[in-house]
């Protein structure tokens, strides 16, 4: 819910709240209850609760904004949860999901990094997967790494060493460069740190 309080022309500490609930089993809650207590980090006042019909100007400028707010909130917290969904699907369901998948104008890429060099400190690209603007995954490969691979990184990555074999379906990442170029070409990218996968794919 959003909240916050309106105060008269003096700014006296007495004035009313308001409260704007997003599901309907909380407000009737809050109403049952009819009184409660609002507190910030140096004071609290006490509200006595009642259902408003009326809707000004502040309080839907401020319940649009929120609105907003939660919506962005619960698109990424939806990627992240598809995107660790991706990491335990195996090869097989990524290709069916593939095939049914729409590729929209808006995209999001991930990529996986195994480490290599001595003590697994520096990284070469294992995983590509991107998705689309529905959260469907439209392209998924394993990288056949250029390096040997001296840390997995499987508590992030999911990958096993058989993963990235040829026999196991997994690319050169050459291929795997020209297909995300054609692919991600007059597109919208969404992602977290792309300055990063986008050094290593193109």
């Amino acid at each position: 819910a959003s909240a916050g309080v309106i105060r008269d022309k003096e700014r006296r500490k007495t004035g009313f709240g308001y409260v704007t609930f997003f599901n309907l089993r909380d407000a009737n809650k809050a109403l049952k209850k009819g009184k409660t207590t609002h507190k910030t980090k140096t004071s609290f006042a006490s509200m006595h609760i009642r259902a408003c019909q009326v809707e000004t100007k502040t309080t839907q400028k401020l319940d649009e904004k929120t609105a907003k707010i939660l919506e962005a909130a619960e698109k990424d917290k939806l990627l992240k949860k598809t995107i660790e969904d991706y990491k335990r699907m195996d090869l097989e369901e990524m290709k069916e999901k593939e095939k049914n998948a729409k590729v929209t104008k808006a995209v999001s890429l991930d990529c996986e990094m195994v480490g290599v060099g001595e003590r697994g400190r520096d990284s070469c690209l294992a995983r590509v997967t991107i998705v689309n603007e529905f959260l469907d995954v439209i392209y998924f490969r394993n990288v056949i790494p250029s390096q040997e691979v001296t840390d997995l990184r499987s508590h992030i990555t999911g990958l096993t060493l058989d993963d990235l074999k040829e026999e196991a379906g997994a690319f050169p990442l050459e291929t795997v460069q020209q297909e995300v170029s054609s692919l991600l070409k007059d597109k919208i990218l969404v992602g977290h740190a792309l300055c990063d996968d986008l050094s290593v794919l193109m």
